[in-house]
C-alpha cells in the first residue's frame, strides 16, 4: 500500500515538473536576429535603425554579425555617411597622405570637399581611429547645415565647439546621452550608436522589421540594451 501511493507522488511530482519546464519554454522567446544579423535581437534601442540601415544598404558589414558595441573608425564612419548619402562624387581628390584602404577614398574625398572633416592636419585623417562622439556629433550638424539649438543638459561638454552640433543633437532627438546629464563626447561611437543617430537624423522612417535566421549564433544575447545613446 506504502509503494502504491510512493508512486502515486512520484508521477505527480513529474507531471508538475514537466508542465513547469513546458510553460517556461513557452514564455521564453526565441533568439533570433533582424535583418540577417544574428547578433541584433528584439527591443534594442538600434534594432529598427540597423533595419534601416541594412535596407539602406549602407552598413558595409557582412558575415551576419553586427556586433553593436564595436567602435566605429574614422575611416568607417565616413564611408557608412558617404553611403547615406548617395556616395556623391568629390570635386577634386582628397590630401590624406594615412589612407590605406582604398574604397575609403571617395568617401574621404567626399568628406573633405564638403568640410563635413576637414582633417588632423592637412595631410592626414587617421581613418583607423575610433571615431568620438564629440565627431560624430560635429559630422552630423554641419551635413545638416548646422542649425542653432536651445542649450543642451550636459555638463561634461566643455568644448565652446561641440556645444552647438551637441545642442542640435539633443534638441532634435539624435541623442539622448549616456546619462541623463552626460554625453561623454571622447568616448568611441559604437556601430549602434552611430547608425541610430543616422536613422533619428533621418527621421526614423517606419520600416518592417526582417525576421530573417540569424547566423551569428556564437555569444547571441537577446537582452536589450540600456537606451541611452
Amino acid at each position: 500500500m506504502r509503494l502504491h501511493k510512493s508512486r502515486h507522488v512520484l508521477v505527480r511530482c513529474w507531471l508538475v515538473l514537466g508542465l513547469a519546464a513546458a510553460s517556461l519554454m513557452l514564455s521564453t522567446p526565441p533568439a533570433v536576429g533582424i535583418a540577417g544579423y544574428g547578433d541584433v535581437g528584439y527591443g534594442a534601442y538600434y534594432t529598427e535603425a540597423v533595419q534601416w540601415a541594412v535596407n539602406q544598404g549602407i552598413t558595409g558589414l557582412d558575415g551576419g554579425c553586427f556586433e553593436s558595441d564595436t567602435p566605429v573608425t574614422r575611416g568607417e564612419g565616413a564611408q557608412i555617411l558617404w553611403n547615406m548619402q548617395g556616395q556623391p562624387p568629390a570635386s577634386r581628390e582628397h590630401p590624406f597622405t594615412d589612407v590605406t584602404i582604398e574604397n575609403q577614398d571617395p568617401a574621404l574625398a567626399w568628406i573633405h570637399d564638403t568640410g563635413i572633416d576637414p582633417g588632423t592636419s592637412f595631410v592626414t585623417f587617421f581613418p583607423d581611429q575610433p571615431l568620438t562622439r564629440a565627431a560624430a556629433a560635429s559630422w552630423l550638424h554641419r551635413l545638416a547645415g548646422e542649425p542653432p539649438a536651445a542649450p543642451h543638459p550636459f555638463t561634461d561638454v566643455e568644448d565652446s565647439l561641440l556645444r552647438k552640433p551637441v545642442s542640435w543633437m539633443f534638441a532634435a532627438g539624435i541623442i539622448t546621452g549616456t546619462t541623463a546629464t552626460t554625453f561623454s563626447p571622447e568616448d568611441p561611437v559604437t556601430r549602434a550608436q552611430f547608425i541610430t543617430f543616422l536613422y533619428r537624423y533621418q527621421g526614423a522612417p517606419p520600416l518592417t522589421i526582417d525576421h530573417s535566421t540569424p547566423r551569428c549564433i556564437p555569444g547571441f544575447d537577446d537582452t536589450p540594451t540600456p537606451d541611452f545613446n
